[in-house]
This record gives structure tokens, sequence and C-alpha cells, in this order.
């Protein structure tokens, strides 16, 4: 059963739930799968009855050497047919593997060779500011879009806490609802192994408890949701309209090396120059953004 859903699964589905790489690898395993089927059906029912044909080793149902191609004469006409059969599995093999490989298209994100990512700027930097220098220093610049990086990993480890007490209170729920009683739990650390109920080990009842902890942290997120403007990192991504003018301000901001020594040039100014400390600017193309730990 596993095997047939492995077949009759869809690509758009599986691309849809898993990404392209999945696609991509099973794929492959199709294709694999399917080179070992014929190649299994040929050898068994063709060269495997050949080999039987031969009278060198003895008339032994249980001789694993009569299944080979030691059982035949080496004036036989028939040896050839695994030199043949040798090749022509060489040959579905590599028509199997460019059959997988000519499905698997390279895209290559225009987003990201028109964003760059730019550190060391000044912590006060507003986007806005970011943009009109792009646009001020360079002619027929258009920025689309000019993005802060902050310091979201409290943010983030908050956002994943919540979505954990939330299906844990959804399990919880549907439990109760299926058993017609409450649940009670420890959520002290090693709460489970205390075996009664003392001062400071005390059990509650599990909805509750995940009801109270989920507006608790939804109210610390609300929290430092507020506070994440605050804790500018230095860092942006911008992007721009074309590629052709996201290579020249990159070029413009590593211009050149001598000696083994970096001694780049000024970039072009704006009136945002010095408050965006455009002269400590590190720039370089973005990383996709699957690549990024956000």
């Amino acid at each position: 059963m596993v095997y047939l859903c492995f077949f009759l699964h869809r690509d758009e589905e599986i691309r849809e739930k898993c990404g392209e790489d999945a696609v991509h690898y099973l794929s492959f395993q199709r294709h694999i799968i399917g080179l070992l089927v014929v190649v299994g059906v040929l050898s068994v029912g063709i060269v495997l009855p050949v080999n039987f044909s031969g009278n060198l080793l003895e008339n032994n149902a249980y001789s694993f050497g009569r299944t080979t191609i030691a059982n035949l004469n080496s004036g036989n006409n028939l040896l050839w047919l695994h030199t043949s059969f040798a090749f022509m599995y060489l040959l579905l093999t590599v028509y199997s593997m460019r059959r997988h490989t000519s499905k698997m298209h390279y895209k290559e994100d225009d987003l990201v060779k028109r964003t760059l990512f730019i550190s060391n700027i000044s912590k006060y930097a507003e986007e806005s500011h970011i943009k009109q220098h792009f646009e001020q220093a360079y002619e027929n610049c258009v920025v689309l879009e000019a993005r802060v990086c902050y310091n979201v990993a409290k943010l983030m480890s908050l956002n994943a806490e919540r979505k954990k007490t939330e299906r844990s209170k959804k399990f919880f729920t549907d439990l109760m609802a299926k058993e017609h009683m409450p649940t009670m739990i420890n959520p002290k650390p090693c709460g489970h192994l205390c075996c009664c109920a003392i001062t400071g080990c005390e059990e509650e009842e599990a909805v509750s408890y995940y009801t109270k902890l989920e507006a608790k942290l939804k109210e610390e997120y609300r929290k430092e949701k507020e506070k994440v403007n605050t804790k500018p990192l230095g860092m942006a991504f911008v992007t721009f309209q074309n590629e052709a003018m996201t290579a020249i301000i990159l070029k413009d901001f590593n211009a050149c090396q001598c000696q083994g020594c970096k001694c780049r040039l000024e970039p072009r100014s704006s009136q945002f120059s010095d408050g965006l400390h455009v002269y400590n600017w590190s720039v370089s193309y973005a990383p996709d953004p699957q690549n990024v730990r956000w």
C-alpha cells in the first residue's frame, strides 16, 4: 500500500506539502524502481533460462552455478547474450537517469538577484532613508523595498511556544470531549515523577492550565512585538527594480583591491550617507530566503 501511494501521489500534491526537493527525490526513486523492475524481468525471463540451458555443471536443481554464465560452453553463441544485455542495461540506466534529470528545471530566483544584503548600517537607520539614499546617489535607481533587520529571536521562541501550547490545549480538549472527564497533569519540571500530591507538586486540570498558559504567552508575544523595533541589528535587505542596477551598486561598494589589501573606493553619496554610515557598509547579494535562519 505504501508503494502504491508512492506512485499515485501527484507531483503537485507533494510539491505543495514538502517542497521541490521532495519531488526530485521521489522522482529519482521512481526511476530507480522502474529500472530495477525492467532489469529484473529481463534477467529472470531471458538470461536465467539461457544459463540453465548449459550443461557444463552438474545437473543439480540446488546448484547455484547452473544459474550463472559458468554453465555455458566457451564456444556457445549465447555467451554474446550476456554482453548484449550488459550493454543494454547500461543504456537503460543512462536513459532512465537522463529522463529523471530532464524533469529537474533549475529556477533561479529573480528576487535574489535583485536584492542586496547590507551590514554595518547605523542602528538608527530608517527604511525610508535607505531607499532615498540609493535613489539619490544612483541615477534611474528604483528601490522596490528596503527592510531593516531586527533581533526577533525571542519573538520567534515565544511564537513557537504559543503554537505548542495551542496544540496541547486542543489535544486535551478533544480528549475531554471523547472521555467526558477532565485530565489532570503536573506541569512542574519532572512532575510526571511525583507519585503523590504534596505542596508545590499539585496537579492541575489540563485544559485550564494550557488556556492560562496560552493567554500568558500571547501577552508576552504582544509585548515583545512592540519592543522589536528597538532592537535593530544594523543590517538590511534592499530590493531593486532590475538586476543591472543591483550589479552596478554591488560593484560600486566592492570596487577594487590592491596588493592583497582592500582599498575600496568611496561609493556614491547622498544627503543621508553620513547618518547611514554608508562608508562602513558591507554589501553582497542576499542569500535565498530558504537558506536564511530567521
